[in-house]
């Protein structure tokens, strides 16, 4: 039976002596007992009885184990370690509900390990503290007798946990120094986290929906979420500055024709920067190299930048349609001729198609974001909203194509 691990009812002295000969009459706040378990067998009790101590407090047993160890040991509390009576012992009266759950008989509320659980004296009927503090009013609601502040037993307080016994000093130098590097040497260092540069102060939410979701696998350890290093350049490029400072953050290309000539484009990277860096790596990429204009309407505008021709096609630098910038603080208008600006299909829907305007347009502003304009090359424009369309299409009579840009 010794080594049997379950509580037995037949023999339960048999088990919580042999769990408990080795056991140090010691309280610290590691090993508090359940509260609907003996403090001897660790087991839930049957019969429970209380031992009072010094300090208000209670100590919970089985009356069927603590008696036994109290013949045993010369009746030793076998957690104080002081005397203790087995006519001393109180016994103690728990209310349960119809699931067998142990509850305040005055409010119905069911005991937990967070509960503050007293018991009274005279009668041993177990409350939760705030129906004897609040609701009692000096009496027992279940005996219906008084009671008195000092026959308020403590079974359990979440809230004031025993403190740790405190160890004596230690005299000797040389055995002190010897703890205190075998303290340093078993201390954990602590590495310090450098944060990345684009840490945001808001947490990647991840932990939080794993808690919610049936599909996602649980993480206890929240993630820092990172800002998009694209998003932190462009934010960067269009903060106010002064104006020389803006100059030079703006950026030069020449779009190379083939009819003879070059549209010279300054692109405002300080009032648009996604845009005009979404424009300049499909240059780089060469996704315009011989893409022709598909769309001309004499007098308003001249669209390309789609490498199927149709109007149908082309996509950004990555992949996806962007979002506008029209909104920004700034922003560039469709307010003369030659204005570079973006062609969509609506709200954030930018890939790689433009527009170039032969005059002023301001029933577009808002709508489309203006990322350049020309500052060298008029001929060629004026060249271009020459060229005739092909009958009841916008489509040129003859073909206009960007060759390079550089």
């Amino acid at each position: 039976m010794l080594n049997t691990p379950e509580h037995s009812a037949n023999t339960p002295h048999r088990q919580a002596t042999k769990r408990m000969i080795t056991r140090k009459p010691e309280n610290t706040p590691a090993q508090l007992t359940p509260f609907d378990c003996c403090a001897l067998s660790l087991q839930p009790f049957q019969h429970p009885v209380c031992a009072s101590n010094d300090d208000g407090t209670g100590t919970v047993y089985d009356l069927l184990n603590i008696v036994p160890w109290l013949k045993s040991h010369n009746n030793t509390d076998p957690k104080t370690g002081k005397p203790l009576s087995p006519t001393s012992l109180i016994h103690l009266h728990y209310a349960r509900n119809a699931n067998g759950e142990i509850h305040d008989p005055v409010t119905f509320k069911t005991f937990s390990e967070h509960s503050h659980i007293v018991a009274i004296r005279t009668t041993g009927n177990v409350f939760l503290a705030e129906s004897v503090g609040k609701l009692a009013g000096g009496r027992d609601l279940v005996a219906d007798v008084p009671f008195t502040k000092a026959d308020i037993i403590t079974l359990q307080n979440p809230h004031a946990a025993p403190a740790p016994t405190p160890q004596p000093a230690t005299t000797d130098k040389a055995a002190a120094s010897k703890e205190l590097a075998k303290a340093k040497a078993t201390t954990t260092k602590v590495e310090k986290v450098t944060q990345p540069y684009n840490a945001s102060p808001y947490s990647t939410g991840a932990a939080g929906a794993s808690f919610t979701s049936t599909s996602l696998d649980p993480l206890t350890k929240g993630e820092m979420a990172l800002y998009d290093e694209e998003e932190l350049m462009f934010d960067d490029i269009s903060r106010d500055r002064k104006e020389k400072d803006r100059i030079r953050r703006r950026a030069y290309v020449r779009m190379v024709t083939n009819l003879g000539g070059s549209l010279n484009l300054e692109l405002f990277c300080d009032k648009a920067p996604k845009t005009c860096y979404n424009f300049l790596m499909l240059a780089r990429q060469g996704k315009y190299d011989n893409c022709p204009f598909h769309r001309l309407i004499p007098g308003f505008m001249i669209q390309g930048g789609d490498p199927t021709g149709t109007g149908r096609g082309g996509e950004s630098f990555w992949g996806t349609p962007f979002r506008d910038e029209y909104d920004l603080k700034g922003a560039e208008r469709h307010s003369e001729r030659g204005m570079l600006s973006m062609a969509n299909k609506g709200k954030s829907t930018n890939g790689s198609q433009f527009f170039l305007t032969f005059g002023a347009t301001p029933h577009l502003d808002g709508k489309h974001t203006v990322f350049g304009k020309l500052v060298g090359g008029e001929e060629i424009l004026n060249a271009m909203e020459a060229v005739p369309v092909q009958s009841g299409t916008d489509k040129p009579s003859r073909l206009i194509k960007i060759t390079e840009i550089i």
